[in-house]
């Protein structure tokens, strides 16, 4: 199960061998020469809290300004009427900049307390 799991990272790119690692695959007493690293280009997903993946049906994305979300929020009753007894759930990503300049950390606070009061899933993170 160990080994089916490296060579499946090793596969997907997640780990690769170091020029000093013993020889892969390999067996018990051979691994322990083994060395593995993350690839150098190597880029991490972002270290915010992962959303679980819708479980089946049917979704949608888009990106909303503050004044289509309030054109969402304002249409929910009906879209809440029309789901009736068909579970139906909400996934929400905040962006606040655009890279561009810094946002002064009073903005930053004063926002992540609002989302945060709204729910503790939602916290501004870089």
């Amino acid at each position: 199960m160990l080994r089916r799991a490296v060579d499946d990272a090793i596969a997907s790119r997640w780990l690769e061998p170091t020029t000093a690692s013993g020889v892969w695959p390999c067996d018990v007493v051979g691994a322990a020469a083994v060395t593995l690293r993350p690839p150098v280009d190597f880029k991490p997903a972002s270290v915010a809290p992962k959303v679980s993946e819708p479980r089946a049906g049917y979704t949608s994305s888009a990106v909303l300004d503050p004044a289509a979300l309030q054109d969402l929020v304002d249409g929910l009753p009906d879209i809440v009427k029309a789901a009736a007894s068909v579970p139906l759930e909400f996934r929400l990503d905040v962006t606040l900049g655009d890279g561009a300049k810094e946002v002064d950390s009073d903005t930053i606070e004063s926002i992540d307390k609002l989302l945060r009061a709204m729910s503790p899933d939602l916290r501004l993170r870089r």
